[in-house]
């Protein structure tokens, strides 16, 4: 028990104290877009951000299957077309680098979930959830 509030207390200092600080002190590159395709981004993002959220509860409940399609859908190539093909000729190279290193992420993630190994699924995914990270801590709009 004890062990368990260390880390606890460990988790909420990185998250309240650390992580802030660390993120306060990186330049990110600004990427500068038109109105109406920054609005697309914006929401595009909100979408990812309530997928993922989605894809945690999915793991949460052992439903891997759900979590597999919200992955594919949501995180996967299928989302690179259209619009955001736009907004890629937009990225700099390192930020499209970490939209397509998401995109695979979230396929091979899809594809562990498929196989039922709950703990292989969850360390796929911190590859997806480490590209989001390491794209917003580089790259600002």
């Amino acid at each position: 028990m004890q062990r368990i509030r260390n880390c606890c207390t460990t988790l909420i200092f990185f998250l309240l104290v650390a992580m802030p600080i660390t993120f306060a002190h990186n330049e990110k590159t600004k990427v500068e877009l038109p109105q109406k395709l920054k609005q697309y981004v914006i929401e595009s993002m909100r979408q990812k951000l309530a997928a993922f959220d989605e894809i945690m509860d999915s793991l949460a409940q052992d439903n891997l299957h759900h979590a597999s399609q919200v992955a594919e859908q949501y995180l996967g190539p299928s989302t690179q077309t259209g619009t955001h093909t736009v907004f890629q000729s937009y990225m700099p190279a390192g930020m499209r680098h970490l939209d397509d290193t998401l995109a695979a992420a979230a396929t091979h993630f899809s594809e562990v979930a498929q196989t039922g190994d709950t703990i292989g699924a969850l360390s796929a995914f911190k590859h997806v959830s480490s590209s989001c990270i390491l794209c917003h801590s580089a790259y600002r709009f």
